[in-house]
């Protein structure tokens, strides 16, 4: 996600990236502008690789240390998506879209990472959630673990909240 997040933003929102900081620790999240990505804000984080993920072959012993635990890669994966969440609450946004965090090259197990997602978004402070699937399993693992946990919407409970009312193609018309 983000390598097609800093494609699709343009330049700008790399050099604000290295402007801000050089390094983002785990869990951690920073703010930028949206760039050419049409949203207000990008909120920044940093996951490490869970080990199911890994390649099972000996690691070199100066990158062997830099690897989580299972236990301390879902602890942080919690806190990044409390976090993320947490600075939406802070910008007072209304509404938030995010990747299915974990469930790509960072080879967390989907259940784990979407059993992690939900729970976050349960207790999200953000009025509407929308989650990126970038592939079907991880998808269709999300909706099983949504379906008795969080609340659906209807398309007018979204058009009411996002688009004051109008449907989505009527209130681009008017950007």
């Amino acid at each position: 996600a983000d390598v097609a997040l800093h494609e699709r933003a343009g330049p700008q929102l790399l050099a604000e990236c290295h402007k801000l900081r050089a390094e983002l620790p785990e869990a951690q999240v920073m703010v930028t502008r949206g760039g050419d990505l049409g949203a207000r804000y990008v909120i920044h984080t940093v996951i490490p690789s869970h080990p199911s993920g890994r390649d099972p072959r000996p690691m070199p012993a100066p990158q062997a240390g830099d690897v989580a635990t299972a236990d301390e890669a879902e602890a942080l994966l919690r806190q990044a998506f409390a976090n993320a969440l947490g600075a939406c609450r802070d910008l007072k946004v209304s509404s938030v879209c995010l990747p299915a965090m974990g469930c790509g090259c960072r080879g967390y197990p989907v259940e784990v990472a979407a059993e992690i997602g939900v729970q976050a978004l349960k207790e999200a402070p953000v009025p509407y959630c929308e989650v990126r699937f970038w592939e079907t399993l991880t998808f269709r693992k999300w909706v099983q673990l949504t379906e008795d946990r969080l609340e659906g919407c209807e398309e007018g409970d979204v058009r009411d909240a996002l688009w004051n009312g109008k449907s989505l193609e009527d209130w681009h018309k008017e950007q």
